[in-house]
């Protein structure tokens, strides 16, 4: 089968850290859950309305010559994001960013994987990141047959073995299918054989964009399985994630969000 032209593609970014093995079992939030979510876009609309958009909302705030944005950065003020130690500053970025997020369409799927109670389940022979892709790919070919559609996959590269190891498990889902869902159904949704693994220095909006929401995605999803309480979230948070939860989660047609936008992985 050839590769054709994507009308949706999906940008996917990770939340965690690696829990170091002296240290086991991880106490650490970052460490103890993985997490990966994805936005779902329209490719022509994504092209034409949504990058420029993100551009000009990145150069009002931080300079036309801003580099690619990261979350980490921007929440440690740091460099090119000192200006946010200003408190106008910072609420002006943030109320032009929540009216950045309600203008566009898009949707977010999130999975997120408790190390420890998967280890305890399944031993270590899973590899954990590929259970979290497997799901956010299989939700999202859900989203292609609700729509009759076809996509394609963007992810964030890493280090080369971690970009290999990515390929690898691409490749497996694409030509062998997840489950309980066939090879050849994934192949006609799905326009390409290969994911497409950028580095953040080719400035793709798309993959910026998710960086900018995951790690609140993830939150959310452990605060929704009684894992987190409400109040570790910053007011900033608590809008983006009211909005997010609401408008923009996949969602069965009867609204339920489990199983369709979300995926926990005990």
């Amino acid at each position: 089968m050839v590769d054709f032209i994507p009308r949706f593609r999906i940008f996917i970014d990770e939340v965690g850290s690696n829990p170091r093995k002296s240290e086991w079992p991880p106490t650490e939030i970052n460490e103890r859950y993985l997490s990966l979510s994805g936005v779902v876009m329209e490719s022509i609309s994504t092209r034409r309305v949504f990058e420029p958009d993100f551009r000009a909302l990145r150069s009002k705030h931080f300079g036309s010559d801003c580099p690619p944005l990261h979350r980490r950065e921007i929440v440690h003020r740091k460099g090119r994001f000192v200006c946010l130690n200003d408190l106008s500053a910072r609420r002006a970025w943030g109320d032009d960013f929540l009216a950045f997020v309600r203008r566009h369409s898009y949707i977010t799927i999130t999975a997120t994987l408790d190390r420890v109670e998967w280890r305890e389940k399944h031993g270590e022979s899973a590899d954990e990141y590929q259970i979290c892709l497997f799901n956010i790919l299989e939700r999202y070919f859900y989203f292609l047959r609700d729509c009759n559609s076809h996509g394609d996959i963007v992810a964030e590269a890493r280090n080369e073995p971690e970009n290999q190891n990515l390929r690898d498990a691409y490749r497996m889902f694409w030509l062998h299918g997840p489950y309980d869902i066939s090879a050849a159904d994934i192949q006609s949704r799905f326009c390409s054989r290969k994911i497409h693994i950028k580095p953040k220095t080719k400035d793709i909006p798309g993959l910026q964009f998710v960086d900018l929401i995951a790690s609140a995605l993830k939150r959310s999803h452990l605060h929704d399985q009684h894992r987190l309480p409400i109040d570790d979230f910053s007011d900033f948070q608590r809008q983006l994630l009211r909005y997010l939860w609401s408008h923009k989660m996949y969602r069965s047609d009867r609204g339920i969000r489990h199983g369709y936008g979300l995926k926990f992985r005990p």
